[in-house]
């Protein structure tokens, strides 16, 4: 699962980067805590990218408890073109999830521990494949919201946890985000990264700061329970 990442690059260099239309004016979640139900930053594709802004985490359209139900927070890359709610965004609703880097706690830590942070070894940031799409929110209004694809971990991750985020190199974004790309191929860009450049820190001994990795307000300390996985 993917419960929780990091974006301390600005809007302007995650815009360059991906050369990307930059977002409108608004408002969206950044920093060393960035959680679900958040608005984020994600880019879409058309005749040209787009930098825009999602909630984090999805209903189904026939869902009945989107006022006390958990969103579904990621998608399985081996079920997304089978799964009822995401086969037909699989298709046409791809997305891609900028972040400096995410976080992920191992299975063997206590429960409130600090995670490990997993970046790429530079500046670079990571671009994690996701699925979007227009829901009613908890007030009967439409939202754009959004899912992170899991897959199965690189070597290196493995011994932390059994899933992370598929990540794409810059060039697969573009064939991510294609809308004539196929279904087959599009899957197919969704398997374990398998480059070097991963970057591992524990932040077991991180200094506290506001929206860090710590016990604060919105309890990064703590393994996450309380968000779905389909």
């Amino acid at each position: 699962m993917c419960g929780r990442y990091l974006l301390t690059h600005s809007a302007a260099d995650i815009a360059a980067f991906f050369r990307a239309l930059p977002v409108a004016a608004t408002s969206f979640a950044q920093g060393e805590n960035i959680s679900p139900t958040q608005q984020i930053l994600v880019v879409t594709g058309g005749d040209e990218l787009q930098l825009t802004t999602m909630r984090w985490g999805m209903f189904p359209r026939w869902s009945t408890s989107v006022k006390n139900g958990r969103p579904i927070i990621n998608a399985r890359s081996e079920t997304v073109t089978q799964k009822p709610m995401f086969r037909d965004l699989i298709r046409t609703n791809r997305c891609v999830v900028p972040a400096s880097g995410y976080y992920e706690w191992p299975k063997s830590r206590p429960p409130r521990s600090k995670p490990i942070e997993i970046s790429f070894d530079g500046d670079e940031p990571l671009a994690m494949a996701g699925l979007w799409d227009t829901t009613l929110n908890s007030h009967r209004l439409e939202e754009r919201t959004c899912v992170i694809i899991t897959t199965d971990p690189a070597t290196e991750i493995a011994e932390i946890h059994d899933r992370m985020p598929a990540l794409l190199t810059r060039s697969e974004v573009n064939v991510w985000l294609d809308k004539s790309t196929s279904v087959a191929d599009a899957v197919n860009l969704l398997r374990p990264w398998h480059y070097d450049r991963l970057a591992i820190h524990d932040t077991a001994h991180r200094k506290t700061t506001t929206g860090s990795c710590d016990t604060d307000k919105r309890g990064l300390g703590q393994q996450l329970d309380l968000w779905e996985d389909l």
